[in-house]
């Protein structure tokens, strides 16, 4: 009996322990600055359309100009700080006045990265050839078919997340599912 007990206790600081070294290493996880990420962009968006030095470097100066604009910035509920807590710091039911405005300014920042989407895709046409841009525009469709995850994004931590990193619309059959048929 006592050597199942301490059985068990050394199975459960192990799996702490575990736990624990987890937990850091996701901590320890690079973060990237702006100017890391513009970079990084760049350098793909070389390699996938082929582009010469000349392109690379304007491409590089339109992804610093655009870097704010594009993308992020659209953060509502508890990392956006729009929910007000309360003294036991639960989060507070938002009233209807409350959604009104958050669903404004989530239009108003939606059409303004629109705006914004069309004035960079306007440059980036006379950057690239007809050829690359026609690529560009397929890969920019395929990635808005994956729910608007570019590579290597969405399933870094894996299974069971919603979505599976399926495509909208499309599943992958199992076995279950096709015996089920």
């Amino acid at each position: 009996m006592k050597k199942m007990i301490l059985a068990i206790a050394a199975v459960f600081a192990m799996s702490n322990a575990m736990a624990q070294n987890a937990n850091t290493e996701k901590k320890e996880r690079k973060q990237f600055s702006q100017t890391e990420m513009v970079e990084r962009q760049t350098e793909r968006q070389v390699k996938q359309l082929g582009l010469d030095d000349t392109q690379k470097a304007a491409l590089l100066k339109l992804n610093t100009e655009y870097a704010g604009k594009l993308g992020g910035g659209m953060q509502f509920g508890p990392r956006g700080g729009r929910f007000e807590r309360n003294d036991s710091a639960k989060m507070e039911r938002p009233t209807e006045a409350q959604m009104k405005e958050m669903r404004e300014k989530m239009q108003a920042e939606r059409a303004k990265m629109e705006e914004s989407q069309k004035a960079y895709n306007a440059e980036l046409k006379k950057i690239l050839t007809d050829e690359q841009y026609t690529k560009y525009e397929e890969q920019q469709k395929q990635m808005r078919q994956r729910g608007g995850r570019g590579q290597g994004f969405g399933r870094v931590h894996g299974g069971g997340q919603r979505g599976q990193g399926f495509p909208r619309g499309q599943r992958q059959q199992t076995t279950e599912t096709q015996s089920a048929e």
